[in-house]
């Protein structure tokens, strides 16, 4: 498989560091967190075979998605530079856009094997890697009032309308909550009060352009608050937290990843099937039902420490991506989806190259070394 393929190559790489690299070596800060998470999957896995008898050679291979956390390592072991792990996630955002941009023109004629799902009048198309729009959409934000040049505002537009296609207004309201509290607390923004009128200027254009858009998702979210208890997302958490466990055990340990090669897989598939519930729509529960009460708690630490940590304002906007997913914790299941937790392994490798860099400035204050380069690295 191209997966398990690799996988084994990022481990031999990572082994052939480790043995033959000298170089000095920043300190992996979240791999405590990493190996956690790791331990976490592995006893799913006999949860999975004690009690839903899905066999432990079904599940390695069913949850080989997340055996990916290596690739922390892996990003330690390759030594980049913080600017291009950026140029790295910015590329892969513009790219995501304008395919994703692509597909949503050509609909109904699908281009890529992506799912889409058009309910109830909303086009909705889920592209793997999403999480880079929504990064590039806050570093192309930040970037324009440093700058204030024209491409940045240009780029920000762009991912802001793939931000809308989505068709979430929960996810479109806290990326503008969160938008309006970087452009009220930075000191980049030169005039504050400008805001206020550019504002409604902005909104009024979105709207006119967006209305049909914007109509579907206030007619939705008027039919989901006259009946709370009918919203698929509130009955798939209460179905998974009251009748998916079948033992204590399975409550701390979680139930492991589902094939469908067993019944307990076929089980899972019925469930989306039927009931239309799935695990990836109730975010951290979700995971919590698959990799137990170890994985949240991991997951939770990671919140916490990366929303306190320091970044330089050339790193800020991960900051602001990290508070956005925290937000919407409850909605996506940043950790369980390789597609979402890839991002969010990048930031911790970008945390961990910060505080290399700002150990290493008061260390040498006032000494100026030519040959030094970024990260401690010549």
């Amino acid at each position: 498989m191209i997966e398990l393929g690799s996988l084994g190559l990022m481990l031999l790489f990572i082994l052939i560091d480790s043995i033959y690299n000298r170089e000095e070596r920043i300190n992996a800060s979240f791999s405590k967190e990493i190996g956690f998470m790791l331990l976490a999957l592995f006893l799913s896995m006999y949860v999975a075979n004690t009690a839903h008898g899905q066999s432990f050679q079904i599940t390695f291979i069913a949850q080989r998605h997340m055996y990916f956390y290596i690739f922390y390592f892996f990003l330690h072991g390759l030594r980049l530079r913080p600017n291009d792990v950026v140029k790295i996630i910015v590329g892969l955002g513009i790219l995501i856009s304008l395919l994703y941009l692509v597909q949503y023109v050509a609909y109904p004629r699908e281009l890529f094997r992506v799912r889409i799902s058009d309910e109830r009048g909303t086009l909705r198309i889920f592209f793997p890697g999403q999480s880079f729009i929504f990064m590039t959409f806050y570093f192309s934000l930040l970037k324009f009032f440093e700058k204030y040049k024209y491409p940045w505002l240009i780029l920000t537009g762009l991912t802001f309308v793939i931000i809308i296609l989505l068709g979430s207004r929960l996810i479109l309201l806290t990326t503008v909550v969160i938008s309006g509290y970087f452009l009220l607390t930075s000191d980049k923004v030169r005039s504050k009060l400008l805001l206020i009128p550019v504002g409604i200027m902005a909104l009024l254009v979105f709207l006119f352009v967006f209305q049909g858009i914007f109509t579907q998702l206030v007619d939705i979210s008027k039919g989901q608050q006259a009946n709370f208890a009918e919203d698929v997302r509130v009955r798939a958490a209460v179905f998974f937290l009251t009748e998916f466990f079948p033992n204590t055990l399975s409550y701390i340990l979680g139930n492991g990843v589902e094939s469908l090669n067993s019944e307990y897989g076929i089980m899972v598939y019925q469930i989306r099937d039927e009931l239309h519930f799935f695990q990836g729509d109730i975010g951290i529960i979700g995971d919590y039902t698959q990799f137990g009460v170890i994985f949240v708690f991991v997951a939770a630490s990671i919140y916490i420490k990366t929303l306190t940590a320091k970044y330089p304002y050339e790193y800020k906007f991960l900051y602001y991506y990290m508070l956005f997913i925290t937000l919407l914790m409850l909605m996506s299941g940043d950790f369980g989806n390789v597609g979402a937790y890839l991002p969010i392994l990048m930031i911790l490798y970008v945390i961990d190259v910060a505080k290399h860099d700002a150990k290493f400035d008061k260390i040498n204050e006032g000494d100026n070394n030519p040959n030094q380069g970024e990260s401690g690295y010549e």
